[in-house]
């Protein structure tokens, strides 16, 4: 299934996926059809490649020479230029809740488990090094263990002021 942000990139560009490839946590998005590279018209869909790295990083990658250089940054600003319209790229939830359970300090700040505070800071910067918007982080942390340990804390008479 094409994550959202990739799949906003492609439609900005009037490109439809053709295929999928999995590897060593990577997912990249082939086009298909009449695709070309936005940087060069002569860069067909089989040189084209776009995205989402096991950081969660995104990338782009056309295979031509003349293209080298041209990365994520300059695909987006390319895209978002063309379409005349700034695109907001996210990760969806489930891909968010996979990172968490595959580390070990962000899986136990998530469980409320140790220093509390402590958790709570690594999960902003874990959240943050991952590129996950701030309101997404906040709606999420909203039904996480944290919330609940922390809201614990906080005297009775505050929070139902």
């Amino acid at each position: 299934m094409m994550s959202p942000e990739v799949a906003a990139a492609y439609i900005a560009v009037s490109i439809d996926v053709m295929y999928e490839m999995i590897h060593t946590g990577k997912i990249s998005f082939v086009p298909k059809g009449s695709a070309v590279c936005v940087f060069n018209e002569s860069h067909v869909r089989s040189s084209i490649i776009v995205g989402i790295r096991a950081s969660g990083a995104f990338y782009y990658r056309c295979l031509h020479n003349g293209c080298v250089g041209n990365d994520w940054e300059k695909f987006r600003a390319r895209v978002e230029f063309d379409s005349g319209k700034k695109m907001k790229f996210g990760v969806p939830d489930n891909r968010v809740h996979s990172w968490i359970q595959s580390d070990e300090k962000a899986l136990a700040a998530w469980n409320a488990q140790g220093d509390l505070e402590a958790g709570f800071g690594y999960l902003h910067g874990f959240m943050r090094d991952r590129r996950v918007d701030i309101d997404q982080w906040l709606r999420l942390y909203e039904a996480s263990p944290l919330k609940l340990a922390l809201d614990v804390q906080i005297p009775e008479y505050i929070r139902n002021s």
